[in-house]
């Protein structure tokens, strides 16, 4: 009812400017000084309608954008895969790990303005580099490469690896916020790529930001920090693919980076939004 009464008032108001000045004056030189009161109450019910209209945004208005591409980057050396018996066991909980932290990854609203989507893409290494799935926002089909993955074994060159995933985000990658997921026990048995320090600043410098996750207890704990950006309580924080004496997947490990990394996507985007910073999700409207 009150709508009714804005809209009917404004086009009221509209009408009469639109009028010839003499019957502008006509009309209220005959107005009497009862009706005057009604006139300003119609008049401020048009102008509360038209700065409701002004102010609100428009349920169609177009969201922006806010993609976000992760790449895993998975361990299948000998230091991995002869850690338990049978052999590539820890190798096949690593594979269990990420399908777990794909199924986390939902197509999101923030706001009801920033729409953020998912990307993923990964490879493997020993001192071989296997690139598994290209950049894909398809859950079945990166889950489908990912079984495909079986243990190379010999020594290990994490800088390749890192090289060898920067290059793969800087040229098939879509343009988008870039994180790298590094799954390895942080020891090497060999940098001919010029060494894992240098190939994970290399990969900073392109504003990729990487998190290193352990796949077991017997770990570098140096060298992942080598691989993790800074601070280390986001991006290194003792995450590891199963829970300590366990073999089940550490979920808690993939909330806490999946909960980071939305966080620091998009800034600008998410500021635009609105000042409310809690983290809402809802389901994208298709």
């Amino acid at each position: 009812m009150r709508t009714t009464l804005h809209l009917s008032a404004l086009n009221f108001v509209c009408n009469f400017v639109a009028q010839p000045p003499s019957f502008v004056r006509s009309f209220c030189s005959s107005l009497q000084s009862a009706l005057i009161p009604l006139c300003l109450s119609v008049l401020q019910s048009a102008l509360i309608a038209l700065s409701t209209c002004l102010l609100t945004p428009s349920k169609n208005s177009k969201k922006i954008d806010c993609p976000i591409n992760v790449y895993f980057v998975i361990d299948t050396s000998e230091s991995i895969a002869l850690q338990t018996v049978p052999i590539q066991s820890l190798v096949e909980h690593m594979k269990q790990f990420i399908p777990a932290f794909i199924n986390k990854l939902e197509t999101e609203v923030y706001q009801n303005q920033v729409s953020i989507t998912w990307h993923f893409g990964g490879l493997h290494f020993s001192d071989v580099v296997k690139i598994y799935s290209a950049f894909t926002n398809s859950k079945d089909v990166y889950i489908t490469r990912l079984n495909g993955i079986e243990y190379i074994g010999r020594g290990t060159f994490t800088d390749c690896a890192i090289s060898n995933m920067t290059n793969e985000i800087l040229t098939h990658a879509i343009p988008a916020v870039n994180f790298a997921v590094v799954v390895t026990d942080g020891h090497v048995t060999g940098s001919p790529c010029g060494g894992m320090k240098m190939q994970a600043e290399k990969a900073r410098d392109a504003g990729i930001k990487l998190f290193a996750v352990a796949p077991s207890q017997n770990i570098f704990e140096q060298g992942l920090r080598e691989i993790a950006n800074l601070p280390h309580e986001l991006y290194r924080n003792n995450y590891a693919t199963t829970k300590r004496g366990a073999i089940e997947v550490d979920e808690d490990t993939i909330d806490r980076i999946i909960q980071v990394m939305p966080q620091i996507s998009c800034p600008e985007q998410r500021a635009a939004a609105g000042p409310d910073h809690r983290h809402q999700q809802q389901p994208l409207q298709r």
